[in-house]
């Protein structure tokens, strides 16, 4: 019952992620092309921060530090960063970002079922194995 419980939220869950997938692939599109200019080494932390911050001057430093990072290609990644800021910003600031928030909840709630589905078989199996108890197993 409880696999079914967690399936049938699963799949309502589907069309809620299905929604998000086009702002899930520009967010990540965006932050890719950050990566791709030579942040690969760069603490995801930091890129985090510029995704959620919106003040002026914390923006600009962060944009400083990050693109002091990479050396050659500093001047293209700031203008890269300069250019998805905004965007980035606005994106985690959507109800969409609540929403995602609140997907992501939900998934982990489906997993901790399965999950606890899964122990409560493994220890039914592992008792009928110590019992000998082949036709359960």
């Amino acid at each position: 019952e409880a696999v079914s419980l967690a399936l049938e939220q699963w799949g309502r869950l589907r069309h809620r992620v299905k929604a998000l997938e086009p702002t899930l692939r520009r967010e990540g599109a965006l932050v890719q092309e950050i990566l791709d200019t030579g942040l690969r080494d760069e603490n995801r932390r930091t890129l985090r921060k510029l995704t959620q911050s919106s003040a002026g001057g914390d923006v600009e430093e962060t944009i400083q530090q990050v693109g002091k990072a990479i050396g050659a290609n500093r001047e293209r990644l700031e203008r890269i960063l300069e250019r998805n800021h905004g965007e980035l910003v606005r994106l985690s600031t959507t109800a969409v970002s609540d929403m995602k928030e609140d997907v992501l909840r939900e998934v982990d709630e489906v997993l901790a079922r399965l999950k606890q589905a899964l122990a409560s078989v493994r220890g039914e199996l592992l008792g009928a194995k110590e019992r000998m108890d082949m036709a359960e197993v």
